[in-house]
């Protein structure tokens, strides 16, 4: 238990506050706003990994222990993940969390 909390703080450290990525950023008169590229970009690649992984959506949710609608959302590019759903996705399979918030590194673990 304890390893599996020092991943998720690792995560967070290196990965940074992720509402800060998402809330619109003010540069001078203009807004700019990123959350529509991340949700765009994770949502493919969630699905992406989890066809590739041979796991439908209705086995996924099962699998980390989550409904189907928050992931179906993140899929379709309505809502980013909540926190509960990340972490599940890292204990309960083998997917890079930082790949898939990110891009960064590998696709698996």
């Amino acid at each position: 238990m304890q390893v599996k909390k020092l991943k998720i703080k690792r995560i967070a450290e290196v990965s940074g506050d992720i509402t800060s990525l998402t809330k619109p950023k003010s540069r001078g008169k203009r807004t700019v706003d990123n959350s529509a590229n991340i949700q765009k970009g994770l949502g493919d690649r969630l699905q992406g990994w989890r066809k590739k992984n041979g796991l439908t959506l209705h086995g996924l949710a099962k699998k980390i222990g989550v409904t189907v609608g928050p992931l179906s959302g993140v899929e379709n590019s309505k809502n980013l993940p909540s926190l509960e759903t990340v972490a599940a996705l890292h204990n309960h399979t083998n997917l890079n969390i930082l790949w898939l918030l990110f891009k960064q590194g590998r696709m698996q673990k």
